[in-house]
């Protein structure tokens, strides 16, 4: 789902589209559970005969088919508004807007508009703001959303400049993040963050299951980051996590 969005961004900046950014909130508390039957306990204080259970109607937070079924409910909604998916996956929805002449014989342009999404974040593209401004007010129908102009996704910083045909990302934060956490914000860097020819032979000794799992969410996190804006170290990253399943002791 990266390249998808790297490729959007790319021709975003080569096209010089409009790029605008919406969350949805409390996103998960749309889906139904009409084809499923889950029971929870009653909350405190809420009046329910004893031993009696309540059925949920509505996905809450931490259920494992919320996800799920909020996409079934967007991707409802793209389908009852006429976009297409435009990959297998369908994180990626879009629409060609004809011209046509309003009831006051004028002409209205059309145009082309794509958006990118991520479970409740989306990114949106058009060469024409006004159909941007036409989905918003239909998806607030729908859904209580925010929305505003590209600052921040999915921990990439994002700097569009339209007059130079430009878009960067910087994943500076989140690299920092990661060092703070781990211990090494003041490590010298290296070009090339591995030795030569790893081998099994370059393990050391063996973790425990906590050292394991830092080193699982180290090569996760370094991953993340060789998929969005540093491929330079997708390789040497992707040696190391060769090697996640053997630190551990049996």
């Amino acid at each position: 789902q990266s390249r998808d969005n790297r490729i959007l961004l790319s021709l975003a900046a080569a096209q010089n589209w409009h790029m605008f950014q919406t969350d949805i909130v409390q996103a998960f508390l749309h889906g139904t559970l009409e084809d499923v039957d889950i029971y929870i306990q009653p909350p405190a204080r809420y009046a329910c005969p004893d031993g009696y259970v309540l059925k949920l109607r509505k996905a809450v937070y931490g259920l494992h088919q919320a996800p799920v079924k909020f996409k079934q409910e967007v991707t409802a909604w793209f389908r009852d508004n006429g976009y297409r998916p435009a990959n297998d996956s369908e994180t990626v929805w879009m629409k060609k807007v004809p011209e046509k002449r309003n009831p006051m014989g004028s002409i209205v342009s059309g145009g082309l508009i794509v958006h990118a999404l991520y479970a409740d974040d989306f990114l949106h593209f058009t060469d024409n703001p006004m159909l941007y401004q036409m989905f918003k007010e239909q998806f607030r129908q729908k859904f209580d959303i925010k929305s505003g102009s590209v600052t921040m996704y999915l921990g990439n910083r994002v700097t569009v400049d339209r007059s130079k045909q430009n878009v960067a990302l910087d994943q500076t934060d989140f690299i920092n993040e990661l060092l703070d956490k781990i211990g090494m914000k003041e490590s010298a860097p290296v070009q090339t963050p591995m030795v030569a020819r790893l081998s099994a032979a370059n393990a050391g000794e063996k973790l425990d299951a906590k050292e394991h799992e830092l080193y699982h969410t180290i090569v996760g996190s370094v991953l993340y980051l060789g998929c969005w804006s540093r491929p330079d170290i997708a390789f040497a990253v992707s040696e190391l996590s060769r090697f996640v399943l053997s630190l551990i002791h049996i």
